[in-house]
């Protein structure tokens, strides 16, 4: 059964205007990070940008299917429930209007206390972190039929990286969950923490792989 190849949707106007014959003749799926098609105001509410209505048009004029992957939940955070209400909010109505195969988060913390990391920082591998994340994705359930975590890249670990494997593979138990397996991720992190791979993967079972991620990143 051959393989569908999907292309993530840069809210980047040049970008969209480059690869236009690419993204309707050679890709399989789309997937978009929600986040970026929105915009923030002082009360906090979240609202469209124009980027969101150029995505839409685009997928109802190419009738390919849409997956969505998100980095700023932040699934291992506690508290600033304010956040995560309108947070969640607003990923129901986009998995509603690009109704969305699957959902997927980054594995990790990215709003500690109300800041914005950006980049997703370590989870606390201790018990109550796999209740956590199964709680996490439970409240993701209204934004598409399967809802997920991927690997993450961090900086260090508070934990060991077969640790890490464990707790996701542990979150992940459960029908309408699944994986996003960023091989990127996991090659940078071999790179950066001398983690063997192949023991990361036989920890992390392979199941519930959903979709896979494979660039992405450069030598620094």
């Amino acid at each position: 059964m051959p393989v569908p190849v999907g292309l993530t949707l840069q809210p980047d106007a040049e970008y969209l205007d480059l690869l236009g014959a690419v993204l309707r003749e050679e890709v399989g799926y789309y997937e978009v990070t929600p986040e970026t098609l929105w915009w923030q105001d002082q009360r906090g509410a979240l609202h469209e940008n124009r980027f969101h209505a150029r995505f839409l048009a685009l997928a109802a004029e190419t009738g390919l299917p849409v997956v969505g992957h998100g980095v700023g939940l932040s699934l291992g955070s506690r508290g600033d429930d304010a956040r995560r209400r309108r947070w969640l909010g607003r990923l129901r109505e986009d998995g509603r209007r690009f109704r969305f195969r699957w959902y997927t988060e980054h594995l990790g913390t990215t709003a500690p206390a109300g800041l914005n990391l950006t980049l997703p920082q370590p989870l606390w591998l201790d018990a109550a972190a796999a209740p956590l994340l199964r709680r996490r994705l439970d409240a993701l359930r209204g934004v598409a039929p399967r809802v997920g975590i991927e690997n993450s890249v961090v900086y260090f670990l508070l934990g060991d990286a077969p640790q890490e494997a464990r707790l996701l593979r542990q979150a992940l138990q459960g029908p309408g969950r699944c994986l996003l397996l960023d091989l990127h991720n996991l090659y940078t992190m071999a790179q950066n923490t001398g983690l063997c791979p192949d023991a990361y993967l036989d920890a992390l079972g392979l199941s519930q792989v959903v979709e896979i991620h494979l660039s992405g990143g450069r030598d620094s």
